[in-house]
């Protein structure tokens, strides 16, 4: 029951009408973006399948490897935060950032079960090197915050007490 005067627009449906085929104007509307006629009903190939597949596992393996050079950022910038005092937060920062390496590495078995593909090797060489970095990290800020013992004078307690050779006694004193 619409007029005939009035223009209908490519997307308008008429309610008016009883009839459903009356309702939609124009043709049908346009695919969605992404989509075409060619792949209605059509199944990705196998191969197509295991490619995808190999490239999604050989990036997760990755993001895994890579997983302890993301952290390095944030650990330096915590460790620009804490300074050099000693008090009890930096050094249960130092710690974390010391042990969850050492307990990750100990770990490796289940880890490395997730590096898959044909870089594995890479991977998992990436991986170790990562973690030994951040060890190293928290070595540096313990010798910077003077915990680890590296100097001479850091072990003056187990020296033995030196022996005298000579002894020199008395004295003239002149003047006045």
């Amino acid at each position: 029951m619409a007029s005939k005067g009035v223009r209908k627009h490519r997307w308008s449906l008429d309610f008016t009408s009883k009839r459903p085929d009356e309702r939609i104007s124009g043709s049908p509307p346009p695919d969605p973006v992404g989509y075409a006629e060619r792949d209605r009903g059509r199944l990705p190939r196998e191969e197509e399948k295991g490619e995808e597949h190999d490239t999604l596992v050989e990036k997760k393996s990755w993001d895994v490897a890579i997983g302890p050079l993301k952290q390095l950022p944030m650990n330096l910038f915590i460790m620009y935060m804490v300074g050099n005092s000693l008090s009890i937060i930096p050094i249960m920062f130092i710690g974390m950032m010391a042990f969850n390496p050492i307990k990750t590495l100990l770990n490796f078995g289940q880890v490395s079960k997730q590096f898959e593909g044909n870089q594995a090797f890479i991977q998992k060489l990436v991986f170790v090197v990562a973690n030994i970095a951040l060890i190293c990290l928290a070595a540096y800020k313990c010798h910077s915050m003077g915990l680890l013992p590296l100097y001479k004078s850091d072990w003056v307690d187990f020296l033995d007490i030196r022996k005298r050779m000579e002894y020199t006694a008395g004295g003239i004193l002149f003047g006045s």
